[in-house]
């Protein structure tokens, strides 16, 4: 399939490396980004924090983000979910992304990743515009490559959201079972989850197998002419998030069992590719 690239005007950065580890390039694609977390912490030129809890950033969440929840050791980024008061809040974690440092349009972004098992826990990977030219949430996208709900060990899912011609949100998703693969897998091991996004369409791939593929024609957003414009509004740079919530929507409210004292989501890489042609 071809894909179109619109790069961002930022340069290659290759972050918190002894040498770049990206060696197995896709045919026809360029590392363009590459954090293997090797250093004692994050780069702050390419990684924000964010901080509090932002009344439950709309979803219900329950835990206060903070900078020191997010510790780089041993070559990876450990994300902890933990049982400590801070400012009124009885669960602290971390947040990360990467608005207005690393952002891009079109290519792969890969991440190996262990996630934690445990009641109320709710580790994601996504994406969001770094400019909302299309308007507020929905209407400039959303690309959630992988988000889990700890309650199962044996699965992830994939989603994309975006807005109706009318206006109102939408989303579609697909769903990672571990154990139609292998039967002992669990989100706890080491797993690679890939987003393969083009102007055609969006693939979500774990280990390399397909999870789900979400093709233009399926998305929109309001007041955008499909025939005019028809990637929209996937069609503008997005930047990584890495996030551990705590309770949520997503978990159905569940809370954190009365033992719970830490959970960790464990990053070893982040690789960003972008198509150069065959």
């Amino acid at each position: 399939m071809k894909k179109l690239v619109l790069l961002s005007l930022i340069p290659l950065i290759l972050t918190s490396c002894s040498g770049s580890r990206g060696s197995n390039i896709p045919k026809g694609y360029k590392l363009f980004f590459e954090d293997n977390f090797d250093g004692t912490q994050l780069d702050k030129a390419t990684w924000s924090y964010e901080i509090g809890n932002g009344g439950g950033w709309g979803n219900g969440e329950v835990e206060y983000y903070q900078e020191e929840n997010a510790v780089v050791k041993d070559g990876k980024l450990h994300i902890i979910a933990k049982k400590e008061a801070a400012h009124g809040f009885e669960y602290t974690s971390a947040r990360i992304k990467t608005v207005n440092k690393m952002k891009f349009k079109y290519g792969i972004v890969e991440a190996k990743i262990s996630l934690p098992v445990g009641k109320a826990m709710w580790p994601a990977f996504w994406m969001m515009p770094n400019n909302s030219v299309y308007g507020g949430w929905p209407h400039s996208g959303e690309i959630d490559i992988m988000e889990a709900n700890g309650n199962y060990e044996y699965g992830t899912s994939c989603a994309i959201h975006y807005s109706l011609p009318g206006g109102g949100h939408t989303y579609d998703t697909g769903y990672n079972n571990m154990k139609t693969r292998d039967y002992t897998s669990s989100i706890s091991e080491y797993h690679v989850y890939k987003c393969d996004w083009s102007e055609e369409s969006i693939a979500i791939y774990v280990d390399d197998r397909l999870i789900k593929e979400f093709p233009q024609r399926m998305w929109s957003t309001a007041g955008v002419d499909k025939e005019e414009n028809p990637a929209a509004p996937f069609d503008q740079e997005f930047y990584v998030i890495f996030n551990l919530a705590i309770s949520g929507n997503y978990v159905s409210g569940d809370m954190p069992k009365a033992d719970f004292t830490s959970a960790e989501m464990v990053i070893d890489y982040l690789r960003v590719y972008t198509y150069q042609g065959e």
